[in-house]
């Protein structure tokens, strides 16, 4: 009887859970962002947004003058208010973290607390194309073969342009 128990229990369990999961993905934004990046390069980055949580997702690569960098931010919607039609803005609060190495064997960790604001514009209900900025006071810690060092960046301010596919 305990077994017939614990493997209903268990079945139960996984249909609530595969219930729960199928509409925290049911509807899901994923999509590529570039932009401007004041260490001079042009940074790529795949997007991705789950509907049901506030947050969007990026997962960041970047080429520059002797680096190359890796890094993710994550920023929760605070709000996505209609300007017209489809157009709207949004502004949101997160946190960015990444890692660059550089050609002359040097190594950077950043970490910052972010403040974005945007503007957002769906297209047939399922293309979403935006262009955003952030104020990113970014603390950097530099490694390198001769010691190490760092500094505060209090006016870091990237720009990003993108598009998201929802389905």
């Amino acid at each position: 009887m305990k077994k017939l128990f614990g493997k209903k229990f268990l079945a139960a369990l996984v249909l609530l859970l595969g219930m729960g999961t199928a509409k925290t993905f049911a509807v899901t934004g994923i999509g590529l962002q570039t932009g401007y990046d004041v260490g001079g390069g042009f940074p790529l980055a795949v997007t991705f947004k789950v509907q049901q949580v506030p947050c969007v997702f990026a997962a960041n690569f970047g080429l520059g003058s002797g680096y190359f960098s890796v890094g993710a931010t994550a920023d929760w919607w605070i709000a996505n208010p209609k300007i017209d039609g489809s157009w709207r803005w949004f502004y949101a609060l997160g946190a960015a973290a990444g890692v660059s190495i550089f050609n002359n064997a040097g190594l950077a960790l950043n970490i910052a607390p972010r403040a974005v604001i945007g503007t957002n514009y769906f297209i047939n209900g399922s293309w979403e194309i935006y262009a955003q900025a952030a104020w990113q006071p970014t603390l950097g810690i530099v490694l390198s073969d001769g010691g190490s060092g760092g500094g505060f960046n209090l006016f870091y301010i990237p720009a990003n342009i993108g598009f998201r596919y929802w389905f």
